[in-house]
């Protein structure tokens, strides 16, 4: 299977994480925001940890939408991108990365993202194909809580995610050779990097 991806900053936010530019998708009228006078940019790069299966192809991953949740209201979301990408997260490692999306949004603090995910599937070299389960991602989002992130006024602000390949693909069975792999499990783990950040979780 081959994986077409969108323009990536390459050599590649997974977060490298770095993809082409995604337009937000909302205004400050319709999403909540925090003060239409005052607006930073957002930056967020996809990047990825060593993956050390050699038996792999390919981790595709797809993602279908980004929001932002601001840190004094819990109920509000801000779309950063509605855009339908896949990233092949092989392809981030090494320190490439990959512009998930490149926008502005109301300045202020923020508490988590939200990240939509709509199907990820591992292609090993023998072609072999497992499409995962996806828990919560497709729905309610990959919670990415964020500590102490500021989205400063008129100033640009970038983030890197770090997609762990090693945790979020469990592999089933035995992965000495790609007869003996059953499937895996897909248990995302995804890190914001350089400002304090905490763990991504479902939910």
């Amino acid at each position: 299977m081959k994986t077409y991806f969108q323009p990536l900053l390459i050599p590649i936010f997974i977060f490298g994480l770095i993809l082409t530019a995604i337009g937000c998708d909302s205004t400050p009228a319709d999403s909540g925001a925090l003060d239409s006078e005052q607006m930073g940019r957002l930056r967020l790069l996809l990047t990825d940890a060593p993956f050390p299966f050699e038996l792999v192809d390919s981790t595709n991953v797809t993602i279908t939408r980004i929001e932002m949740v601001p840190a004094t209201d819990s109920l509000k979301r801000f779309v950063v991108s509605t855009d339908t990408v896949m990233f092949n997260l092989l392809d981030l490692q090494n320190g490439v990365t990959a512009v998930l999306a490149d926008t502005t949004i109301p300045a202020g603090s923020y508490s988590q993202m939200r990240l939509l995910i709509q199907n990820a599937r591992i292609v090993l070299i023998d072609s072999s194909e497992f499409d995962l389960k996806i828990p919560s991602g497709s729905t309610s989002g990959l919670k990415i809580l964020l500590r102490g992130f500021e989205i400063g006024v008129d100033s640009l602000t970038e983030m890197t995610l770090d997609f762990d390949l090693e945790k979020s693909f469990v592999v089933q069975g035995n992965p000495s050779t790609p007869a003996g792999i059953k499937g895996f499990h897909f248990k995302p783990v995804i890190k914001p990097i350089g400002y304090a950040p905490a763990d991504a979780t479902g939910g």
